[in-house]
């Protein structure tokens, strides 16, 4: 079936705020100006980050869903935005594994909107839009590199998800879903999570779960409730961008060194409208990054 992730959301409070603060740390490439959701409930800018898509949103207006959203849980990871070019026979499948589906509204440029509902998906929102496109070229991971702003270079590698059941997850999605990649089920390098990671649809995907009784997972899930968790994103050498955000009054969090040469660090989500980003300093990423300039 011929179905490809469009973009990644994130809903923000503030249209402007979020996209000078995601701009100052990441390179943003806007894609066209403003538009109005679908449903007059939102305004959306769409940029390109490195080769995958997101877009920020606000409320257009105060009973909009994006403001339901805001109120239970705050600023941060929205929704998963899928193309499907057979959307009737996606539909059908879908509901014929029990999946709650709500149709949304019809797109002017594209066609019929469908929602999987996150009580079905782990707390997780996913928006498949008709269209009569073909998918994206895939592209070589060396061509997936791109200037940050502040120099270096970085690879945006996955979404993650937590959920309660990792098992589960994996198979609501693999039974509905083209995965490919899938690289199984392993222990975090912290010890006490889980994950899983694979190709959703051609976009990267991870799910971490608890396997301590007391990890970041555990937490997050009490306190918010499972669906989207943080972006992973890789980059050349991490010391200096964790330099720069500190001294921009960013918090960082959970920093660790894995040693030759890995390390790892998270902008709390406190500093970043919601959203958990997490840098990994990864050594090859600066011999392909060298070999490209």
């Amino acid at each position: 079936m011929s179905l490809w992730v469009d973009h990644f959301g994130i809903a923000l409070r503030s249209l402007d705020e979020g996209e000078d603060f995601f701009a100052r740390y990441l390179p943003l490439q806007a894609i066209g100006g403003e538009t109005p959701g679908a449903s007059g409930d939102a305004r959306s800018r769409f940029y390109q980050l490195g080769h995958v898509r997101l877009a920020l949103f606000e409320s257009a207006r105060p009973d909009s869903f994006v403001e339901t959203f805001l109120q239970k849980r705050g600023e941060g990871l929205h929704h998963l935005s899928f193309r499907c070019s057979e959307f009737d026979a996606l539909k059908a499948s879908l509901r014929a594994s029990g999946l709650s589906l709500v149709e949304g509204p019809v797109l002017a440029e594209q066609g019929r909107t469908l929602v999987v509902t996150p009580k079905d998906l782990f707390g997780m929102y996913f928006v498949i839009v008709e269209t009569s496109d073909s998918p994206p070229e895939v592209l070589p991971p060396r061509d997936r590199i791109v200037a940050l702003p502040g120099g270096g270079a970085m690879l945006f590698d996955h979404m993650a998800a937590a959920v309660p059941d990792l098992d589960a997850a994996r198979q609501v999605l693999m039974e509905n879903f083209p995965v490919t990649g899938d690289g199984g089920r392993h222990r975090g390098y912290a010890g006490d999570f889980d994950l899983s990671q694979f190709e959703l649809a051609g976009f990267r995907f991870e799910l971490v779960a608890d396997a301590s009784g007391s990890s970041f997972v555990k937490a997050f899930l009490h306190r918010r409730g499972p669906g989207f968790h943080h972006l992973s994103i890789d980059v050349e050498q991490l010391d200096p961008i964790v330099e720069k955000m500190r001294a921009d009054g960013l918090r960082i969090v959970d920093e660790a060194d894995l040693g030759n040469g890995y390390k790892t660090a998270f902008i709390s989500p406190r500093s970043a409208h919601g959203v958990l980003v997490q840098f990994w300093q990864v050594p090859e990423l600066a011999g392909e990054a060298l070999a490209i300039r």
